[in-house]
């Protein structure tokens, strides 16, 4: 009866909204996915048609100038003929900040930062089945990776983009190109999405590349491996800034820094303090690679596995307006 009454609930939410579209997206409310607690044993997900009216998520969060930053989400198709975009950042629904979706029949992840093309990563998605993407970006790094179930696929550089900075105040969009309205119902994804999160952190640190120490360009998983980056990609001239040579140097010094030591604190059972088994963990590990790690686990947290300072987007959490009739289901955790 819960169920019914949740559904029936977003349905006509949904369905206030498809009007809102039609009058400019003006004066809708915002629905709070909060579902912590409601149910023991399922976790919610969106699907899209993209039948009869644009489906997408945008949510309600005040976007900081952006420099770092860490995005999850689990996806699954029921038809890839067409462009998945799965982030789409945008400001006045005409400026395009960030885009990153999945080609026409699965075979490519692509990402643009500020209109540059920064990778195409060559996959192989299959209709109807779930996937685990997340993408990185370290602005003081101009460095990128890309993580597939769990995984390292692939990672980069884009040295023109160092030290630049992602303007604040856009929309964050999932499931359509938000500049792309007057283009038809061509893309738009088909299919379901849960657990997007999106931190303000990229999976590295300052002070430690986002690469492990050893096998940094192996083969990633389905056979996909970056380069090392070509030295004379770092005499290109940035706008305003003049070639740094050091500039690659200080990259490839960054592999082989030793990571800080993890200190593990003896486990406390008087008054409750913490669960008899529990170790309380002080890892340099950053939100980021923290978000890559636990959001990989669809039960946990119900899809917002972290919370702190650094989330801006929490799937269980963050406001959020749903767009032509996306529906709202609960399911049985499919990662177990």
């Amino acid at each position: 009866m819960e169920f019914v009454k949740h559904t029936l609930l977003f349905c006509c939410f949904a369905l206030w909204e498809i009007e809102a579209v039609l009058n400019k997206r003006n004066g809708v409310q915002s629905f709070v996915q909060n579902y912590n607690g409601l149910y023991d044993t399922t976790i919610h997900k969106v699907s899209f048609t993209q039948k009869g009216y644009i489906q997408f998520l945008r949510y309600i969060s005040h976007v900081p100038p952006l420099s770092d930053y860490t995005f999850c989400i689990w996806v699954r198709s029921n038809n890839l003929t067409y462009s998945h975009p799965l982030l789409s950042y945008s400001k006045h629904e005409e400026e395009r900040l960030i885009r990153v979706w999945i080609s026409p029949h699965g075979t490519d992840i692509n990402l643009e930062i500020l209109q540059h093309p920064i990778f195409k990563i060559h996959t192989h998605f299959i209709e109807n089945h779930w996937y685990h993407v997340c993408q990185s970006w370290s602005s003081s790094h101009a460095s990128w990776s890309l993580y597939l179930n769990g995984k390292l696929k692939s990672s980069g550089f884009a040295p023109q983009l160092r030290g630049t900075k992602i303007k604040g105040g856009g929309d964050i969009v999932v499931g359509q190109e938000y500049t792309d309205f007057d283009k038809g119902l061509d893309d738009g994804i088909e299919g379901d999405v849960f657990g997007f999160n999106f931190v303000l952190s990229s999976t590295s640190h300052a002070s430690h590349s986002d690469f492990p120490s050893r096998g940094h360009y192996a083969t990633g998983v389905e056979g996909v491996h970056t380069e090392i980056p070509s030295i004379l990609s770092y005499f290109s001239v940035e706008p305003n800034r003049k070639p740094k040579l050091f500039d690659f140097f200080e990259s490839m010094w960054s592999l082989f820094k030793p990571a800080p030591a993890i200190k593990v604190l003896p486990k406390k059972g008087h008054f409750g303090a913490r669960v008899a088994n529990d170790i309380e963990e002080y890892s340099p590990k950053p939100t980021g690679l923290k978000l890559v790690e636990l959001s990989y686990h669809c039960a946990l947290g119900k899809g917002a596995p972290i919370s702190g300072k650094d989330v801006l987007i929490s799937w269980t959490k963050t406001p959020v307006r749903v767009f032509g009739g996306a529906i709202l289901k609960n399911i049985k955790p499919f990662c177990t």
